[in-house]
C-alpha cells in the first residue's frame, strides 16, 4: 500500500497537482451532534 501512495504522490507532483492534506472522518450520532456546543462552527464539516 505504501508503494501505491508513493506512486500516486509522484504522479501528482509531476502533473503539478497539489497533494491533499490528510483528513479526519468521525461518525457521530445525529442526536449527539445536535447537542454539541458551537455546532454552527462545525456545520461546514458535516457531510
Amino acid at each position: 500500500m505504501e508503494n501505491v501512495r508513493q506512486t500516486a504522490f509522484e504522479m501528482m507532483i509531476r502533473q503539478g497537482k497539489e497533494i491533499p492534506l490528510p483528513g479526519v472522518c468521525l461518525e457521530i450520532a445525529i442526536d449527539v451532534s445536535e447537542g454539541l456546543p458551537n455546532k454552527e462552527k462545525i456545520a461546514k464539516f458535516v457531510v
